[in-house]
C-alpha cells in the first residue's frame, strides 16, 4: 500500500500484553490494521492499570514511545490512582488533556479510534476535530449507565443527565461508533436518541463488533502453553472457571453464591482467576462461610495461557 494511512488507537487502559493482558481489544485491532498496511500507534497511559508500572517514572516530560510485540506505543503521563475511584476519574481527565498537547508534536493521524470513558475523556474528540482526523468511538463500557445502575448517581441527578447528554452528542457527532455489546441498538432506541424516535443519532453510523478471539492463535497457544496446577489438572472434578476482573460491575459475588448452593457436590469446583477491588472481600467471605469449593487462583496470567485454562 502506497502512502499508508495512519491510525491512532487511543485507550488509556491499554498496555503491552506482557504487562497487562486485559485490554487486548485495542492491541488486536492494532495488529489487524498493521497487517493490512496501515501505520498504527497505541496511545495509552504511562501508568499500567492495576499495576505499579509507570513508563515515565524518573523521566521528565509527558510522552515516551516504545515498540512492544511489533506495535508502536506512546505512553502518556497520567495519574496513579490505585482503588480510588475519584482519582481514576481524574486520571482519565489528565490523560485526555495530555493527548491534546500532542497536536503540535507528532505526525497527525488520518483516523483516531478512541476507547472512551464518557464523559471524562471528551477532550480527545475535540483533539480529533482540531487536527481534522476521522473520529471513531469504540465503546466497551457504558459508564453513565453504570453510575446509575450501581447507585452512584440517581437517574434524576442533574450531573448524570449531563453525562447522558454528552454521551448522546458524542454518538451523533462521531464519524462512527462501534460497540462491543450487541444490545447497543436497543440501548439507543430505548433512550429515544435515534432519528427514528425523533433523536439525533443516525443508526447507520452505529456498529457492533464483539470481543472475539483469533482462533488460529488460540489453537496454537493451547498446543504450546500449559500450566502445571493441581486444581486445574484434576480430572476427577467438574470445573467452573471465571477469568476476569473481580469488581462490582462483574458481579462475581453471584458466582460465590452459586458455589455455596452446590457445596454438597464434592466433584464440582469453582476456580477464580483475576484481581480487582472485590477479590479480598470475596476471599474473606469464602473463608468465613466455609465455602470450600471455591479456589482463588492467580491474580493475572499471561494471555497465552488462557486457552489452556479455559480448555479445562
Amino acid at each position: 500500500m502506497e502512502n499508508p494511512k495512519t491510525i491512532w488507537l487511543i485507550n488509556k487502559d491499554s498496555a503491552p500484553i506482557e504487562e497487562y493482558g486485559t485490554h487486548l481489544r485495542t492491541f488486536k485491532q492494532a495488529q489487524y490494521f498493521q497487517s493490512k498496511g496501515f501505520e498504527v500507534k497505541i496511545l495509552c497511559s504511562s501508568i499500567v492499570h492495576n499495576t505499579n508500572i509507570d513508563h515515565l517514572e524518573g523521566i521528565n516530560g509527558c510522552f515516551k514511545e516504545e515498540i512492544h510485540n511489533g506495535i508502536p506505543f506512546v505512553f502518556i503521563k497520567s495519574l496513579k490512582y490505585g482503588n480510588n475511584g475519584v482519582k481514576r476519574i481524574l486520571a482519565y481527565i489528565t490523560f485526555s488533556f495530555n493527548v491534546f498537547r500532542l497536536k503540535s508534536k507528532v505526525k497527525k493521524p488520518n483516523i483516531i479510534i478512541h476507547t472512551s470513558r464518557i464523559p471524562f475523556d471528551i477532550l480527545i474528540y475535540f483533539f480529533a476535530k482540531r487536527i481534522k482526523s476521522k473520529y471513531i468511538l469504540d465503546i466497551t463500557d457504558l459508564w453513565p449507565l453504570e453510575f446509575e445502575h450501581f447507585g452512584y448517581l440517581s437517574s434524576k441527578n442533574i450531573i448524570l443527565k449531563a453525562f447522558y447528554w454528552i454521551e448522546k452528542k458524542l454518538y451523533a457527532k462521531a464519524d462512527f461508533t462501534v460497540f462491543s455489546m450487541e444490545g447497543c441498538y436497543y440501548y439507543i432506541k430505548e433512550k429515544k436518541w435515534d432519528k427514528g424516535n425523533g433523536g439525533i443519532i443516525d443508526l447507520n453510523k452505529i456498529h457492533y463488533i464483539n470481543n472475539g478471539i483469533d482462533l488460529q492463535e488460540f489453537e496454537q497457544n493451547l498446543a504450546e502453553y500449559s500450566i502445571n496446577d493441581i486444581d486445574l489438572n484434576n480430572e476427577n472434578t467438574f470445573k467452573i472457571i471465571y477469568l476476569g476482573s473481580i469488581r462490582l460491575a462483574n458481579n462475581v459475588s453471584q458466582i460465590i453464591e452459586v458455589a455455596k448452593k452446590l457445596q454438597q457436590y464434592n466433584d464440582i469446583q469453582f476456580l477464580i482467576y483475576g484481581d480487582g477491588t472485590e477479590r479480598e472481600s470475596l476471599e474473606l467471605r469464602c473463608k468465613e462461610e466455609g465455602i470450600n469449593n471455591v479456589v482463588f487462583k492467580d491474580k493475572w496470567i499471561e494471555p497465552k495461557y488462557v486457552p489452556y485454562v479455559l480448555s479445562k
